[in-house]
């Protein structure tokens, strides 16, 4: 303990005060000025007593549970040496110091020392100064713990949590882990006074006044009856789910007919995202889409052969996408199917999903929101179809992201047929939407109007837009309106906090606590008590990533309305930079939250309709935060070819393809060079041809090593010949190698997957119309 090693180091170093007078923090720094009766420095003595340590019995036992992760207070080895010794570990330990980079990592038990590690002595958090150190440092561990221990269930062992000055802001917070959950976070302790269990139970947590060893050991046999509950009810032949099980259940929840209501229930009739338990209480009104769906995943989960499939729902914000999704897997239970809902955390484990979709062949995956995994999921479909597996997806996505989507799922799993465009009501769809408000007496403004003025509004007031609908037939007046009349009403800081989330979900992700914090400057307390009880209540919910406003279209119209310029500028900046020490190349690899919102941020048609002209500005001041990053400069590299600055552009384009070989990197590289060799033969009257072949070869090569089945270096190409051959001299033939080889592209890509989408196939129409007239043209001149 604290005291212990106090004592310790006042007999062993000779310093002069008595047991008990003085604080760790005034002992550790007096014994650094000086040696120990052996003639140790105060490193090294430290790091002899808590090495080679032996683990006490209740640690031995953590290896037989399997964890997220762990993170540990003490300075000690014994928690690598249980898990270097154990017999019956389930999981590898990673060990972490707490100044190490961030990574996020599935492949084993991460173990983070918040207060370093004795193997590094020069690194331990101990005293005040390194206590300040590493409170205001920009790594970013304390600040990721501070987001889970806020809003993840924990089990907190042995530390009191309450004489760390490095976390008392994060401690201080409390929780909403069981508004998010449903369920408390633990902290065990030996003993425990009545004043500290007010001050823990304050903060969210629940006191078990036990020793770890009886804690453990009662938890040990109940974790085993649940795993076999959980193997007997997914037909695991009552044998422990593995590794793959239990990789998939991570990443995955079941959408049950007994779920219980969440403690913390929205309206959904006021706008709220949809929840799951809205839909088991038949909130929602069954659109068409809804049957034609649900009509195909039946006929699919009952082939003959295995089926893969993508049904995709997409279309603009607030137009019932996500509602549709949960309905469809109500209605998909009754066709004794299972629905899974991917929680979307990390990028999909595709081997997981395929041990589990073998041994349940009924499952349906949905995702609200496929684009962010489209890669991984074609991978699951097409490993489904080399293995004769079932893979029935249905997922939603917005408009403006549905050809990323298709770009890496082609038509064989996708197809036209099953892109389900939501974007107005129909009439049939309105007549269920009014029947519903009148079973649910929630018609607001038209309850005492004739049913056929029910239906008129939602057609001509509302111009068939659900959201516009709903949105004005409570409240009254303009819902936009209304909306940011009451934004106006909070004061600074909280309309800062709403803006920073607004600006993250807007794209659909929550925006992690510490980020809010760190990007508006509102205390963690603070914030979490505003969010609970105060005026961000109404605006703000939390989610299991973060924060989220009470629906997309909110942010979008926060965004949109009440941001001007200067402050939409200010907001987007503080968002990134607080964002970029949790932006890794492993949170690359695994997709992760803040590198989903970073991705989107980061974009440069994003950026130009944030920040419009001040993009090239907004870019300059992030670069020491995303400077390592081969995306940041190819965004930055076509902020500069918006604006015409060719020369610039070539620079941050060379200097992604320099960090990152990949087909974006080439694609962005070789289209300014086409763009280059454009603006040369205008300027000149000499063809650029060197370079106009520099940037077709990388074209080339990015379209050869694109994993996906996408046509953006063939569109790049296209657009950009067209260009510079309408830059030669009318009165020349056109270059015979350039007139073979734009014939060979377009030739090539009417064989491809993606022509098979008929919005691909109708620009290859035009491409093709377009280079005959140019064809023509030079042809009539010679």
């Amino acid at each position: 303990m604290a005291a212990d090693l106090a004592n310790q180091l006042i007999d062993d170093f000779s310093l002069p005060a008595e047991h008990g007078s003085v604080s760790l923090y005034d002992t550790y720094e007096a014994a650094g000025r000086r040696l120990s009766r052996d003639k140790l420095s105060r490193d090294v003595y430290l790091q002899r007593r808590f090495t080679r340590c032996t683990p006490p019995g209740w640690l031995q036992q953590l290896p037989q549970f399997l964890w997220r992760r762990i993170w540990t207070l003490n300075i000690d080895d014994t928690l690598g040496v249980a898990y270097d010794t154990s017999e019956s570990r389930k999981q590898k330990l990673a060990e972490f110091n707490w100044i190490d980079r961030h990574v996020d990592s599935h492949d084993s038990l991460q173990a983070i020392q918040l207060h370093g590690s004795a193997r590094r002595p020069d690194q331990l958090v101990f005293s005040i100064l390194q206590y300040v150190r590493a409170t205001t440092a920009r790594h970013a561990w304390h600040r990721i713990f501070g987001d889970h221990i806020s809003q993840q269930p924990f089990i907190v062992v042995g530390a009191r949590l309450t004489d760390e000055i490095d976390l008392a802001e994060i401690l201080a917070a409390g929780t909403t882990v069981r508004e998010n959950h449903g369920l408390p976070s633990l902290i065990v302790l030996k003993d425990v006074t009545p004043l500290a269990r007010e001050k823990l139970e304050a903060s969210g947590l629940q006191v078990i006044q036990s020793t770890a060893q009886d804690f453990f050991a009662e938890l040990l046999p109940k974790v085993r009856q649940a795993e076999t509950r959980l193997a007997g009810t997914f037909g695991f032949h009552n044998a422990p789910p593995g590794p793959e099980a239990i990789a998939f259940l991570a990443q995955f929840v079941e959408l049950r007919l007994d779920a219980k209501p969440p403690l913390n229930r929205a309206d959904f009739y006021s706008g709220f995202d949809p929840a799951w338990f809205d839909i088991l209480e038949s909130l929602d009104a069954r659109f068409l889409r809804t049957a034609e769906i649900v009509a195909s995943v039946e006929q699919a989960s009952n082939a003959a052969s295995p089926t893969q499939q993508v049904e995709l729902l997409f279309g603009p914000m607030g137009t019932g996408k996500t509602t549709a999704l949960l309905r469809v897997a109500k209605e998909l239970i009754a066709l004794r199917c299972t629905p899974w809902l991917f929680r979307g955390d990390t990028v999909v484990d595709v081997g997981a999903a395929k041990y589990w979709l073998k041994r349940l062949p009924r499952s349906v995956l949905l995702f609200d929101g496929i684009a962010d995994h489209a890669t991984a999921l074609n991978a699951l479909l097409e490993g489904g179809a080399n293995d004769g597996l079932n893979v029935n997806i249905v997922a939603t996505e917005r408009e403006r992201r549905l050809r990323q989507t298709l770009s890496a799922i082609p038509p064989a799993f996708i197809g036209d047929h099953r892109l389900r465009h939501v974007s107005q009501l129909n009439d049939a769809d309105i007549f269920c939407l009014v029947a519903k408000l009148t079973e649910k007496t929630r018609l607001g403004k038209l309850t005492r109007e004739t049913a056929y003025r029910q239906r008129n509004y939602f057609r001509n007031d509302s111009g068939r837009l659900l959201w516009v609908g709903m949105a004005n037939l409570e409240g009254g007046g303009g819902f936009i309106d209304r909306l940011t009349t009451r934004f106006a009403e909070l004061d600074s800081l909280s309309r800062d906090v709403v803006h920073a989330i607004a600006i993250s979900y807007q794209f659909g992700y929550s925006l992690p606590v510490g980020v809010i914090a760190t990007a508006t400057g509102m205390n963690p307390k603070v914030l979490l008590s505003e969010i609970r009880d105060g005026q961000l209540s109404e605006w703000v919910r939390p989610t299991n990533q973060g924060m989220a406003l009470k629906h997309r279209f909110v942010a979008t119209t926060i965004v949109e309305r009440t941001l001007d310029l200067a402050k939409r500028y200010r907001q987007t900046l503080a968002v990134a930079t607080a964002l970029a020490p949790l932006v890794d190349r492993d949170a690359i690899r695994l997709r992760t939250i803040p590198y989903r919102i970073v991705r989107n941020l980061l974009d440069a048609g994003t950026v130009e309709e944030l920040v419009g002209g001040l993009a090239v500005s907004w870019y300059r001041e992030l670069e020491s935060g995303y400077g390592w990053n081969a995306r940041y400069w190819e965004q930055r590299a076509l902020t500069h070819v918006a604006v015409d600055d060719l020369p610039a552009a070539r620079s941050y384009a060379e200097k992604a393809f320099d960090i990152l070989k990949d087909p974006f990197t080439m694609t962005t590289l070789g289209g300014v060079l086409l763009r280059q060799a454009t603006k040369i033969q205008m300027k000149s009257g000499v063809p650029a041809m060197d370079l106009y072949w520099e940037g077709v070869e990388l074209l080339r090569r990015a379209r050869a090593s694109a994993s996906t089945h996408g046509d953006h270096p063939v569109t790049v190409f296209v657009n950009q010949t067209i260009a510079f051959c309408k830059s030669l001299p009318n009165d020349s033939p056109l270059p015979a190698a350039v007139v073979s080889t734009m014939e060979s592209w377009l030739t090539t890509f009417e064989a491809t997957p993606a022509f098979g989408y008929s919005f691909n196939a109708r620009w290859c129409s035009d491409a093709q119309k377009a280079w005959l007239e140019l064809l023509v043209k030079h042809s009539a001149s010679t």
